[in-house]
């Protein structure tokens, strides 16, 4: 979560935040005189949104920042604006040469050959280590994975499944579900909305920022926020979530009749992007992208 990570708030006076909130903010307010925009993940950036941003900037005499990497996921909507300003850059582009993310040496290997574009190495150096599972076929290989994540959950990890196309996210979620109904996880009353089911101890993420619902700290629910179900009422069709960086919030009825809250076993790369975890169960498939991966 950008603020936990960057406390932007106690360095600026302003909390990190999407660009599209930062969009709606300037649009009534200008950017103030000289203001420094920093824009992380801007591979991820539509070129729209990224053009409204500058033109904002430039308007306030100020300067944009942006920092991400190419070779990973781009805008969903019309983008790549960000890869030409890096090629357009050449050598005055500032690069982060060294990898401060993977400890392991084997991985920090696997992933510069992977970049390099050396994918058949960097997955040789993956089985050498045990690290690859081969399936027969896609359900195997479902079946292998949700095996995989049920013995980290019941150790108290709290690893998601990692796969490209929500297809292979719906039958993770699916077969996860399964497997925690068998274990007598997902019991007692259960609150049905946007024809999805939940119980306590659902593990759950978030669609769509509301600044209104908030923790008792003060955080609010964001696109991307995954946490457990601790609590429901039936009647009111509530759901109370112990996220795993805003806290303890409630969301109501009308939140989730909108679509807003999905599982949250597996996530989709797009959703993943830019965290840092301990542990990551991935599933490769034969739709994968280099930019997945």
């Amino acid at each position: 979560e950008p603020e936990s990570a960057t406390r932007m708030e106690e360095k600026t006076g302003r909390a990190a935040s999407t660009i599209a909130r930062l969009l709606l903010d300037v649009d009534r307010r200008p950017l103030p005189s000289g203001a420094v925009v920093i824009v992380d993940e801007a591979s991820m950036v539509g070129t729209r949104d990224l053009a409204r941003l500058a033109g904002h900037v430039a308007t306030a005499g100020g300067a944009l920042k942006l920092i991400g990497d190419p070779d990973q996921h781009g805008a969903v909507e019309s983008g790549g604006f960000f890869r030409r300003l890096t090629e357009l850059r050449g050598d005055q582009l500032i690069r982060m040469e060294q990898n401060n993310r993977q400890l392991d040496a084997d991985h920090r290997l696997a992933i510069e050959d992977f970049r390099r574009g050396l994918v058949e190495s960097a997955l040789s150096r993956y089985d050498a280590t045990g690290r690859v599972v081969r399936s027969p076929n896609a359900s195997a290989a479902y079946d292998a994975m949700v095996t995989e994540w049920w013995a980290c959950a019941s150790a108290g990890e709290t690893v998601p499944m990692i796969a490209g196309p929500n297809v292979t996210r719906s039958a993770l979620n699916r077969r996860a579900r399964a497997l925690l109904k068998a274990e007598a996880r997902l019991d007692g009353p259960v609150v049905v909305a946007h024809d999805r089911e939940y119980c306590v101890g659902e593990w759950v993420v978030t669609k769509r920022n509301r600044r209104d619902l908030r923790s008792a700290d003060g955080h609010f629910v964001k696109n991307g926020s995954a946490g457990v179900v601790t609590a429901l009422d039936p009647k009111r069709r509530t759901l109370t979530v112990t996220f795993e960086r805003e806290g303890v919030i409630t969301l109501p009825a009308e939140y989730l009749d909108f679509g807003f809250v999905d599982y949250g076993y597996a996530r989709t790369t797009y959703g993943v992007q830019g965290a840092t975890l301990d542990r990551g169960l991935y599933f490769a498939g034969d739709e994968s992208s280099f930019e997945e991966g």
